[in-house]
């Protein structure tokens, strides 16, 4: 008799770039032990830090800080999440302050009452005692001084109504920083100059299934301009997520599963207007059982960029045939 058994871990894959973010050589998967699910790198500017996830069998879930020139590995937090969705980091450019989540002990998801909620907290990356900055909210981008950190802020009662705020790491003061009126706004990060923040505005409330529009928006004096100045990436055909500015802010790369596969796309920019130009182009193929099993979720992969690389994870998913003698 056969049996047909599925695993399913999660990787971290490295792409290497120079400075014209020109690919250097093969994606390499960076070393874990076999068997558990590492997701939400996040990496600072110079390429050398990586703070992410990792689930365990048998161990609780920790938040660590990864020497990327050592492979040497830091626990930051054990402590706090449970569910499979409140795991996303956020490390600073200068790799010095990672933000990260725990479940939230009372607020759940209107649309998914059995799940928790997340809050965000803040540690040194040289370690020390979490400190908690919000509630109902996911890390997302730095200013490149450290100071400012946007948040991505789930609404208690209508999912209509998630938005983006931003909060000031100094006096950890929360204010309003983009909204839509009739639909949620996800995963803001700034240019590396601070001048601009892409995000991406989700088509319709399914989030799984529902198309999504990357979206840039010029930022001055620590805010983010109205909906009038807008400048539409992509045309909101297609499941496009986790847009990031490459170091000169004249590319964006992000994810999609626009070719029935999750592969990283990129779009190059004006350098003044930041409008695009000519068509999104396939920066990095996924077309294999990674790939294929990250399209049907999207949201759980992630993607980050560096001067000289870029960070995504993905799920490795196989079958193993086991055969046992019959009496």
């Amino acid at each position: 008799m056969a049996y047909d058994l599925s695993a399913s871990s999660v990787s971290i894959y490295q792409i290497s770039m120079d400075d014209r973010g020109q690919k250097l050589g093969a994606t390499l998967q960076l070393p874990f032990p076999e068997g558990a699910i590492y997701r939400s790198p996040s990496v600072s500017r110079d390429g050398r830090w990586m703070a992410y996830d990792a689930s365990i069998p048998g161990k609780a879930n920790t938040v660590l800080l990864r020497d990327l020139s050592t492979g040497s590995d830091h626990l930051l937090d054990d402590k706090g999440r449970q569910t499979s969705e409140n795991k996303d980091t956020s490390i600073s450019p200068d790799g010095s302050t990672v933000v990260f989540q725990r479940d939230s002990k009372e607020d759940r998801f209107p649309e998914d009452p059995e799940s928790q909620m997340p809050s965000g907290f803040v540690v040194a990356a040289a370690g020390g005692e979490p400190q908690q900055i919000c509630e109902r909210c996911a890390p997302r981008g730095f200013s490149s001084d450290s100071s400012l950190l946007l948040l991505q802020k789930y609404d208690l009662a209508d999912p209509n109504r998630d938005r983006i705020v931003a909060v000031d790491l100094r006096t950890r003061t929360e204010r309003e920083f983009l909204s839509d009126p009739e639909l949620p706004l996800f995963h803001a990060f700034f240019s590396w100059d601070d001048r601009w923040v892409v995000f991406k505005k989700q088509q319709s409330l399914d989030l799984l299934r529902s198309p999504a529009q990357i979206l840039i928006a010029p930022v001055r004096h620590g805010a983010a301009g109205g909906e009038a100045e807008w400048i539409a990436v992509t045309d909101g055909r297609y499941s496009d997520d986790k847009p990031q500015f490459s170091a000169d802010g004249n590319t964006l790369y992000f994810t999609s599963t626009r070719d029935g596969y999750l592969c990283i796309w990129a779009q190059r920019l004006d350098p003044v207007t930041k409008h695009p130009l000519g068509p999104p182009f396939a920066y990095e193929h996924f077309h294999n059982a990674q790939g294929r099993a990250a399209a049907w979720d999207q949201k759980r992969s992630d993607l980050s960029v560096a001067r000289d690389k870029i960070l995504i994870n993905l799920p490795d998913e196989h079958s193993d045939i086991w055969m046992t003698q019959m009496p």
